[in-house]
């Protein structure tokens, strides 16, 4: 099924929240526009979403409100985030407190905002996913990490410009194993900084990896190339 695409954010939906969100960002996977996200919780998935490099774009609270008629009610309902990965899947997702969850796998009318999104992504055949704060919390290492690593790229136009993620990145391929600071006695001309923006830009587009889920970052962190 082929969607409207891209959606646009509709804060409305976030009642009481709109008036004083918690967070506001810029991410690279979203031109032209910044991010708002209200909940910590809501910034930790955000910080699963953007470290991904098979996605290939989202929306947060995407415009697109949900109505159905449960038990001769009328429920409307609205998701928290759409997905598009770059195998062209698409996924929605609703992001609640994992006790919230618990009740509606028990007896799914009780909470009708989630089987109104659920019926009509099963009628659509696109995929819905309810993320809980357990869920999310569960990585945490990974989620420090990243959280350390987006303020980077506020600004990569010189990386990309002067190709400094490719030197890097063509280094990093004729080792095994070699760490942040192996890279940076290598490129001793290079200011620290936007050489360490560089390889984190090579983690963020997949080029490279590094076992960021069990180990904190620091200049011994180990990278491989993809």
């Amino acid at each position: 099924m082929s969607l409207k695409y891209p959606y646009v954010p509709n804060y409305r939906n976030r009642g009481i929240y709109t008036k004083g969100h918690q967070y506001e960002l810029n991410s690279p996977k979203i031109k032209n526009r910044s991010l708002h996200l209200f909940t910590k919780t809501e910034f930790q998935h955000y910080l699963l979403i953007e470290s991904d490099p098979e996605i290939e774009i989202f929306c947060e609270q995407p415009d697109l409100n949900i109505v159905s008629f449960i038990d001769n009610k009328r429920i409307e309902a609205n998701f928290d985030m759409w997905i598009k990965w770059k195998n062209g899947r698409e996924e929605f997702r609703r992001i609640v407190n994992h006790q919230y969850k618990e009740v509606f796998e028990n007896d799914p009318k009780k909470k009708p905002k989630l089987l109104a999104l659920s019926n009509w992504s099963e009628k659509n055949e696109i995929d819905f996913e309810i993320y809980t704060d357990k869920m999310i919390n569960a990585r945490p290492i990974l989620l420090d990490n990243w959280s350390e690593i987006l303020p980077y790229f506020h600004d990569i136009s010189w990386i990309i410009e002067n190709g400094l993620h490719n030197a890097v990145l063509l280094f990093i391929q004729k080792h095994k194993n070699i760490s942040i600071r192996n890279i940076i006695e290598e490129f001793i001309d290079i200011e620290t900084t936007e050489l360490i923006r560089a390889i984190f830009w090579n983690l963020y587009i997949g080029k490279i990896s590094a076992d960021l889920e069990r180990v904190k970052l620091s200049q011994n962190l180990l990278l491989e190339a993809v």
